[in-house]
């Protein structure tokens, strides 16, 4: 006979007794991935980029071709996450989320119908809602 316990008994007591299994309610609890882009995919938008951690020059570059390569798949809707600039210098104020809204305004609004602030559950003030 093996010490080893059986596993369905021990989930069955776990059940039986109101224990949360923790690691099993956590993975069920983790977001989808998407399979190209490895990013977290997000209800209701036909594509997300995320520019966390960014340096302004590439976030523009990564704007930009997320943009085209929108327009270019007949995507409708684009989420940005952009931070709510918490780690921006002092006085700068957001740096990424003026740089968003400054190319949408500026040289991109051509590709745009508008934008907004993302609602609180897709990020809020840290995030930008694209309408291609």
């Amino acid at each position: 006979m093996s010490d080893t316990p059986d596993t369905d008994a021990i989930l069955r007591h776990l059940d039986r007794y109101g224990v949360v299994d923790k690691d099993r309610a956590h993975a069920a609890q983790r977001p989808r991935r998407t399979p190209a882009t490895g990013r977290r995919a997000v209800a209701g938008y036909d594509a997300v980029a995320d520019l966390h951690g960014m340096k302004a020059a590439d976030a523009e570059i990564r704007i930009r071709e997320t943009l085209y390569r929108c327009r270019k798949n007949g995507n409708r809707k684009l989420l940005v996450i952009h931070g709510q600039g918490h780690h921006s210098k002092t006085g700068e104020g957001p740096v990424l989320k003026t740089l968003v809204h400054r190319m949408l305004e500026g040289d991109l609004s051509n590709l745009v119908r508008g934008f907004k602030a993302a609602p609180y559950k897709d990020g809020g003030d840290g995030a930008t809602v694209v309408m291609l």
